[in-house]
């Protein structure tokens, strides 16, 4: 990310105090270049505090060691406008964490928190918490539930999986215990909205301690209220084994952004939930939707979708997962703006491609393909036959090595592109991929530069899970 472009607001203009008459070298007109220079103690703490924006809060408090002139920002709620907390678990980072919420946390006003390690697939994760013979199992979450004044949101990113031998119960009560005081301080804002994602519901062989967080706010209908995100990732739970959807959601009226299973709704509950605030539908079609024999063309249709009623705009976003796609699996959407093929079972064939064109093409803006074991097989005429028929793209995301010659044809024959993510793991491919930087950055119109991912895989799934997150759950600036 670059650095961010700061407009000079209300800085002395040495015009303004010149008379002209001073000498070039003078102490007068030295003074007035001096007093004319931008610097930290002449920004104002507005645009200081915009620029903090772009920095972790380990930046921030390194920032304050170097330029002791900070503090007036750091010790203000717009030195704290996001904190993130959690991406990398270890007892020494938490404990940095802690210290960090417990002397700045009372000035946070949006907060990420990851509650266990992050995962990608089911097989490959079970989060084991270390602090389990402890008598805080969340000690960030509770220190910032405690501290917080003027918290406006806080996004929670739940623990997946939990090892057999890990006592659930115990864990689920101190979170419910964090959640109810936030609640009482909830209650007494105009305005806070929670984010819940990572709700998972696990195979039975593993403790669902995800289901009991999901059935909690079910369960709590002031917690309810509250939620503006609700991401269910997958569903495997007998009691949702029809295509039956989740009874809260018509409930949830301050629900803008859902990412659900799409064989768990029903246009019905898509429409009362459309005419209440959802923006944004992420529709998860996975191997469970395929093992439930659901099939989208008989069970929802998008063109009798009433708008919504307060005159804001309504996306839907696909996301296929880990299952053999074809293009009759595809049914038309005028809603859609992303389609992100994650882990698909087959290799990306021309006529998949150009079913997609076909039923999107008119509004798709956003078109992802990420890890997988198959390689997508694609050809140059391929894409370039996709490019030019999605006249709307402006985002391409690939997580998976592309020859620089389809990047080229892309940007190329996609007249409204203007961001191109690419990750590659492996030293020959951006080797191969910097040959290509002058073409990509002249047609983008920015410097483009190819994501650099570590060749591990564990480190590799948590990196995709939170880049394909920045791009689809939390938007990309349509």
């Amino acid at each position: 990310m670059g650095s961010p472009v700061v407009e000079m607001v209300g800085l002395p203009d040495c015009r303004s105090r010149c008379d002209g008459t001073h000498q070039p070298g003078s102490k007068a007109t030295t003074d007035c270049t001096r007093k004319a220079r931008p610097s930290i103690e002449t920004l104002p703490d507005v645009e200081l505090g915009c620029i903090f924006n772009y920095l972790t809060w380990r930046d921030k408090l390194s920032l304050l060691k170097a330029i002791p002139q900070v503090w007036r920002v750091i010790n203000s709620p717009l030195g704290w406008q996001k904190f993130h907390a959690g991406e990398k678990r270890s007892a020494e980072g938490q404990q940095e964490e802690l210290a960090c919420v417990h002397e700045y946390g009372h000035l946070f006003q949006h907060c990420t928190l990851w509650l266990g390690r992050p995962c990608r697939n089911t097989w490959e994760c079970t989060c084991l918490f270390d602090n389990l013979h402890t008598h805080n199992i969340f000690p960030v979450l509770e220190a910032l539930v405690d501290t917080c004044c003027v918290l406006r949101s806080l996004r929670l990113y739940h623990p997946s999986h939990v090892t057999p031998q890990s006592c659930d119960t115990d864990i689920f009560k101190q979170y419910q215990q964090a959640i109810e005081r936030l609640l009482m301080y909830a209650l007494q804002r105009n305005r806070f909205s929670l984010e819940l994602c990572c709700l998972l519901y696990s195979q039975d062989h593993i403790r669902p301690i995800s289901l009991r967080f999901l059935d909690y706010y079910i369960s709590n209908p002031q917690a309810l209220q509250l939620v503006r995100v609700l991401d269910i990732t997958r569903i495997t739970d007998s009691r949702l084994q029809s295509p039956a959807p989740l009874t809260c959601l018509k409930s949830m009226k301050q629900l803008s952004t859902l990412k659900i299973p799409i064989h768990c709704v029903t246009m019905g509950t898509v429409q009362s939930m459309v005419q209440n605030q959802l923006k944004n539908l992420y529709l998860l079609s996975d191997d469970c939707t395929v093992d439930h024999d659901f099939h989208e063309k008989k069970h929802l249709s998008w063109d009798g979708l009433l708008p919504p009623s307060n005159g804001s705009g309504f996306s839907v976003h696909y996301i296929f997962k880990q299952r053999v796609l074809n293009g009759e699996d595809l049914s038309p959407n005028p809603h859609v703006k992303s389609v992100c093929f994650d882990s698909l079972c087959k290799p990306i064939s021309e006529d998949l491609l150009m079913a997609v064109a076909e039923c999107y093409c008119t509004s798709l803006q956003l078109f992802g393909i990420t890890h997988s074991i198959w390689k997508p097989e694609l050809r140059l005429s391929d894409l370039s036959k996709f490019a030019a028929k999605c006249r709307s793209m402006t985002h391409f995301l690939s997580t998976v090595a592309l020859a620089g010659s389809l990047l080229v044809s892309l940007v190329h024959n996609a007249p409204l592109l203007k961001q191109v993510q690419i990750v590659a793991t492996q030293d020959a491919e951006l080797h191969e991929l910097a040959e290509i930087i002058p073409i990509m950055s002249k047609c983008l119109k920015k410097d483009w530069r190819p994501h650099s991912s570590p060749n591990t895989f564990q480190e590799e799934i948590c990196e995709l899970s939170f880049l394909m997150d920045e791009y689809l759950l939390r938007g990309y600036g349509l």
